[in-house]
Formats: C-alpha cells, sequence, structure tokens
C-alpha cells in the first residue's frame, strides 16, 4: 500500500507450510500497516488484495498468526476469524499468547471487500 509515494503498509502470502494447521492451504505470512495509518481500511484492502490472488492460485482456504494482546487480533476477529490454533511464544523473560485465526478465502474476500 502506498500513499504520497511512501510505502504505508504491505502483506506476503503463501502456500501454508505449518504442520500443526495444515488443513488450510494459504498463510498470510505477513501484515503490516504503519500505526498512523491503522483504522483507515488499509489492512482490510490489502487483506483483500492477496486473498484474491491466493484464490487466483487456487488456495481456498488461509491461516493468519497474531499475538492475542495485539490490536490486530481484535480487527481479525471482526473479520470472522476462527480461532483454529493457539500457543505461546517466549519474547525475552515473558511468555505472549499467539492465535491462529483461519477462514475461508472465499468468506474472508466478502468481509473485506472495498
Amino acid at each position: 500500500a502506498i500513499s504520497e509515494s511512501a510505502v504505508i503498509g504491505f502483506a506476503v502470502a503463501g502456500p501454508n507450510t505449518d504442520e500443526t494447521t495444515n488443513t488450510y492451504d494459504a498463510e498470510i505470512h505477513k501484515l503490516f500497516v504503519r500505526p498512523e495509518f491503522q483504522g483507515q481500511g488499509v489492512g482490510r484492502r490489502l487483506l483483500h488484495a492477496v486473498c484474491f490472488d491466493l484464490l487466483q492460485q487456487g488456495h481456498r482456504s488461509v491461516v493468519l498468526w497474531a499475538y492475542s494482546a495485539a490490536r490486530s487480533a481484535v480487527f481479525y476477529q471482526e473479520l470472522g476469524g476462527e480461532i483454529v490454533y493457539h500457543t505461546c511464544q517466549k519474547a525475552g523473560d515473558k511468555e505472549l499468547q499467539v492465535l491462529v485465526f483461519g477462514w475461508s478465502i472465499r468468506d474472508l474476500l466478502q468481509k473485506t471487500e472495498p
């Protein structure tokens, strides 16, 4: 995503190779929107674009990993993401809960339609 010739966000997706969530055939590996542009629909449009590409490549379902304490976790729940797996990740001396959200790509396309 670009605004005034500056990158304000990006999404990276591809096949899902994680064994714990392998019933979903694709994964959104990264979704980032600069904080000052969050809440303006940029993330929704990026999700729509990346899901459209995944569908064109023959994928039917997608997962995305997020820290449960992050604002983005609420965003994914609002988009109808089903929590399909959860785990903890150590970060220094802290344990952070990680949620894995899953969707049918067609469902996520409908929920992110501009």
